[in-house]
């Protein structure tokens, strides 16, 4: 074999190396870019539910067919608040209830408290504890005035970052696709039902408040005496007021879960969910 021939085939020899090279990463990259788009059907599938603390109340058995409404968003982040009072709204008179705009000529009295709309970590149905935790008590209370002694807290929950799973970016790329988001929608609720005849009912308070004494004096012969002690004021106050509505008061949390979830997403879901939970608590008006 001359030099010629031999030159020949190392020439061919690497055209052949480079063709498979560049088949063998065109079809990693065909691979990668199928894999960063594999998604588990299942989780692509918008699940949504309503969790209440307790069973959710039903009225609506008097004839008396009146509610006055009142919604407060303290949730410190932009939630269309407006949006779901009007579904709100709009849903009750559906039913056959007519909502006032004095609070004193209504039967049923609604006050709906936004809390917490988030993500969920926990990814468990919105039964997150540490939610619950941050929000404390049912706000409300006492309708019309819930706000103005305290305002109530709400919180933020950060969501967890996403784990990378091992094998690299192809095992990131499936695992982005499976991981399934949850976001949660948090509101307190005070349904008021007024009662037959108004009660009278008799309120305890109780408060402690301690407070530190030093004693000292002096003696014949120079001795000197001196002490402390600590001290508690107790004041109790009892008084008697008369209720006229019984209060129903519940916590209702709306869950909405899918892969690659969106916050906009979650949240049209959301208010559809919240609407049709408050629209349930009222019975609807049978027509004779």
């Amino acid at each position: 074999m001359n030099s010629r021939q031999h030159i020949c085939l190392v020439l061919v020899a690497l055209v052949a190396a480079f063709s498979g090279c560049n088949a063998v990463r065109s079809g990693l990259d065909y691979a990668g870019g199928g894999l960063n788009t594999i998604v588990n059907p299942d989780a692509e599938k918008m699940r949504a539910g309503i969790v209440w603390n307790k069973h959710a109340p039903r009225v609506g058995r008097s004839k008396d067919r009146t509610v006055f409404v009142v919604l407060e968003d303290i949730t410190g982040i932009e939630i269309p608040s407006e949006e779901l009072e009007s579904r709100i709204l709009s849903k009750l008179e559906s039913k056959g209830y007519e909502v006032v705009d004095d609070i004193d000529d209504a039967y049923y009295r609604l006050e709906i408290f936004l809390r917490y709309f988030g993500p969920n970590p926990k990814v468990n149905r919105g039964r997150n504890r540490l939610i619950s935790a941050g929000l404390g008590a049912i706000a409300g209370g006492t309708l019309g005035y819930a706000l103005t002694h305290g305002r109530s807290r709400s919180t933020r929950i950060p969501a967890t970052g996403i784990a990378a799973l091992g094998g690299g970016l192809i095992g990131m790329g499936i695992g982005e696709g499976m991981k399934v988001k949850e976001f949660d929608f948090v509101a307190d609720v005070n349904l008021y039902e007024m009662l037959e005849k108004p009660a009278r009912k008799v309120v305890r308070e109780h408060e402690s408040e301690g407070q530190g004494t030093r004693t000292s004096g002096s003696f014949e012969g120079g001795l000197q005496e001196s002490g402390s002690s600590d001290d508690t004021l107790d004041s109790r106050m009892d008084y008697t007021v008369t209720e006229t509505h019984r209060n129903h008061k519940r916590r209702v949390t709306v869950w909405v879960q899918k892969a690659r979830l969106s916050e906009e997403e979650a949240q049209a879901v959301a208010i559809e969910k919240m609407t049709r939970a408050f629209g349930g608590l009222l019975r609807k008006v049978r027509r004779s």
